[in-house]
């Protein structure tokens, strides 16, 4: 009797190492294509993982990233939920959810599943990318840019962290500084379309609308389809007086992004530059709607209301703009709500 249960185990033994063997195959094919980025491919394989194995918390952690990439944000979160139920020490899935709810425009929250990672893996670069991503999104930009430094002393060589850190200084008004990060970004990874986009704001911020241009040009290029990079360009040329451009691209920007609320207010701000006010007007509700954070659209609304006789409408929305953090709003209504 002892002899046959002694067997018994071990064939179960033999049958365990058997399944798992096959998950784990699944599960590096689906990394492999996540890679690729084949990301439907990888959830597909992560799938298998997951249904020979299903305590492979690594297996749900890395179906999240790809169902991220592929913004089926509320599937990747119950992906990492359940890596976590799995496995209350994986740092990994506590970064990614932080870095998923930066993406959803819950920084706090993605603050806090970012600092539980780094308590239990201080020296990942990665967490604390993702954590600098979440105080930049907070607006405490000093915090950012010691997390996104840390990381670069954990790992010098993560070109994305470079682009990050630029991106904050840019936002802190620091353009010459950013364009140190993003030219060493771009050195390490030239097919990166992100800089390149992202070098461009900062040309812009400096005036030198043509480099900027030149910089959006390349990221088009590489990304054909980044709807952020033609917003970009055509403000660049909107400076430049290259209205007929600007239009273009304002117009192939909302082609692929109908919510793209800087294009909308851009856009509106081009029909306001050539009398058409109530086109202008159109595009700015379009992008109040989009993004009631985006202050200057208030502004611009309230311009533009003005112009068409809604004075006291407009008024509201300079209020608005004033609440929103500008106090010059102040000195535009002294100069045209007399």
């Amino acid at each position: 009797m002892r002899t046959l249960l002694i067997l018994a185990l071990s064939i179960s033994s033999l049958l365990s190492r058997c399944t798992n063997g096959e998950s784990q195959k699944y599960y590096d094919s689906g990394y492999a294509k996540y890679k690729q980025k084949d990301y439907a491919g990888s959830v597909r394989d992560y799938n298998k993982a997951i249904e020979l194995r299903p305590d492979f918390a690594l297996a749900y952690n890395n179906r999240g990233l790809s169902r991220k990439m592929m913004k089926d944000y509320d599937r990747a979160m119950a992906d990492y939920n359940k890596a976590l139920e799995l496995n209350p020490d994986l740092s990994k899935a506590y970064s990614n959810r932080g870095l998923l709810k930066h993406d959803m425009h819950d920084n706090a929250g993605g603050l806090a599943d970012c600092d539980k990672a780094i308590k239990i893996d201080p020296l990942s670069a990665t967490i604390f990318n993702n954590r600098g991503l979440c105080h930049e999104g907070l607006g405490d930009f000093q915090l950012a840019l010691s997390d996104y430094s840390r990381a670069l002393e954990l790992d010098s060589n993560l070109s994305l962290v470079y682009n990050n850190r630029g991106y904050t200084l840019h936002a802190m008004g620091q353009d010459s500084a950013a364009i140190v990060d993003y030219d060493k970004a771009i050195s390490m990874d030239p097919t990166d379309a992100y800089p390149f986009n992202n070098r461009g704001l900062s040309k812009h911020g400096l005036k030198n609308y043509a480099g900027a241009i030149a910089d959006y040009n390349k990221a088009i290029e590489l990304e054909p389809e980044l709807d952020a990079a033609y917003n970009n360009r055509g403000l660049s040329e909107y400076h430049l007086e290259q209205y007929d451009e600007a239009q273009k691209d304002y117009s192939r920007s909302l082609e692929l992004n109908p919510k793209n609320a800087q294009a909308n207010n851009n856009q509106g701000l081009l029909k306001y530059s050539r009398g058409d006010f109530k086109g202008a007007l159109a595009d700015f509700e379009k992008a109040v709607s989009q993004d009631s954070t985006q202050a200057i659209s208030y502004c611009n609304r309230a311009l533009a209301k003005l112009k068409l006789g809604q004075k006291e409408s407009g008024l509201k929305d300079m209020y608005k703009y004033k609440a929103l953090g500008h106090p010059d709003a102040d000195e535009i209504i002294r100069a045209y709500w007399k």
